[in-house]
């Protein structure tokens, strides 16, 4: 076994250092959850919605996505990978909390991404 695990998060886990479990949506209350609808601003063209389809922690551990990113699958097919950790509280301003949801499209663990 490597001394520290997998990256920051390995190292984290070992030293103890502050992790967090949870993030909420753009100072709200409401916790980003597997499966969540989403609306997402383009930085410089339009908007997009898509769903919440990879969490760390939470959905099976994908070697492609490194363990401090979370990825909205947008309704076009693309993803969107952000940052996820113990020093990030709230998502991007540009993220807005559509409704709750199943998953309907997860990130499978062996899936080409």
């Amino acid at each position: 076994m490597k001394p520290f695990g997998r990256g920051l998060a390995g190292m984290a886990l070992n030293y103890g250092w502050p992790t967090r479990d949870t993030m909420k949506y753009y100072y709200t209350e409401t916790e980003v959850r597997l499966g969540d609808r989403i609306n997402y601003k383009h930085l410089f063209w339009g908007q997009s919605e898509g769903e919440v389809a990879y969490l760390p922690g939470v959905s099976p551990v994908h070697t492609k996505i490194i363990p401090n990113q979370w990825v909205v699958r947008l309704d076009n097919g693309k993803g969107v990978f952000m940052a996820f950790g113990p020093d990030i509280e709230f998502t991007h301003k540009r993220i807005k909390f559509l409704k709750r949801g199943t998953p309907s499209n997860p990130i499978e663990p062996n899936e080409e991404i």
